[in-house]
């Protein structure tokens, strides 16, 4: 027998196409491809539709960038693409309002919780990350990693904080965070999508915020793509409304959420509704709040594990290191 000839386009680390990769090249006998020009392919899966344009293959696959709390997943039939992965029931109802057809749509979970849920049960992962930051590893750890799109959600792009409504409010919050983390002995560590630069004049910080974070943790994921040791290594997540909330969620931690200076407006664009988000974690509404929130957090015990593990059914039910061979399974039967 043959066999098949699979192309995995934009294949970075952390990625569900990164993922699935590596479940094709170590579970079965295909040919692996991570060049174009070895085509004609049988399957080839993508995160993002313009990478197959010109790519030759009798069944192309949406691998998703894992925004499964975005609802912007839409049909790419320009770009040769049927079929698209789910990480529930829930995101395929969402996409099949957006115009796919419902046999298109394969509820697997999303490939790369496989590559955290194996981490997860890792001590020395944990260990090792925080170790490589120069960060103490018997310390909790905080993680900050906000969306680069707060533009397209109504809150601006400018402010580091989506809570912020000046540069001077945006500075307090930093002071604020940085000193209660130090006083605690709790480590911080920033983690900031590569786009966030477009709004700082290619730099990771606006210019009020670097003298700040002299000694804190900062990069982005241009440099270290894979958000899974970050997340694996943190104990507490603030955000504002970035999917990577859906990852941290199957990690069953507390979530501190950053309410925009614009309000609930980008609820349309969002497949969690305001008071969901209100069931994950705390919802800060102002900059005060931050450091408070952040020093209170183990106080508060067990007040969100009951619903912030019923919205985990909802948005991110598969947590079992199966994701890869459910895609797997569903495109043998086809």
């Amino acid at each position: 027998m043959t066999p098949l000839k699979i192309y995995f386009a934009g294949a970075h680390e952390g990625s569900n196409t990164r993922v699935l990769k590596h479940h094709f090249s170590v579970h079965t006998p295909h040919e692996v491809h991570v060049d174009s020009d070895r085509g004609p392919f049988n399957i080839a899966f993508t995160n993002n539709g313009r990478l197959l344009e010109e790519v030759s293959a009798q069944l192309k696959v949406n691998t998703q960038h894992g925004n499964l709390f975005l609802g912007d997943a839409q049909p790419e039939p320009q770009h040769g693409i049927k079929l698209i992965l789910a990480a529930s029931e829930s995101e395929k109802e969402m996409m099949v309002r957006n115009g796919f057809q419902s046999e298109n749509v394969l509820v697997t979970g999303q490939p790369r919780m496989d590559e955290l849920f194996y981490h997860h049960k890792i001590k020395y992962v944990r260990q090792h990350f925080l170790k490589y930051k120069c960060l103490n590893s018997e310390a909790l750890t905080v993680l900050y990693a906000p969306t680069y799109s707060r533009r397209a959600f109504g809150a601006g792009d400018k402010f580091f904080f989506a809570s912020s409504r000046s540069a001077d409010d945006d500075e307090l919050t930093a002071i604020d965070l940085i000193q209660t983390c130090r006083e605690l002995g709790f480590n911080l560590v920033i983690r900031l999508h590569k786009y966030i630069k477009r709004s700082y004049a290619g730099n990771l910080l606006p210019p009020w915020l670097v003298d700040h974070f002299q000694g804190v943790e900062v990069h982005d994921n241009e440099v270290e793509p894979n958000s899974i040791p970050a997340l694996v290594s943190s104990d507490l997540l603030i955000t504002d409304f970035s999917s990577i909330t859906s990852d941290f969620l199957a990690l069953d931690r507390p979530i501190i959420f950053l309410d925009p200076q614009l309000g609930w407006r980008y609820t349309d664009m969002w497949h969690a509704t305001p008071a969901e988000r209100h069931e994950m974690g705390v919802v800060v509404e102002t900059s005060s709040q931050l450091g408070r929130e952040v020093a209170e957090f183990q106080a508060r015990g067990k007040k969100f594990d009951e619903s912030r593990r019923k919205m985990q059914s909802i948005y991110q039910p598969f947590f079992d290191g199966k994701c890869c061979e459910r895609v797997h399974q569903e495109l043998s039967r086809g």
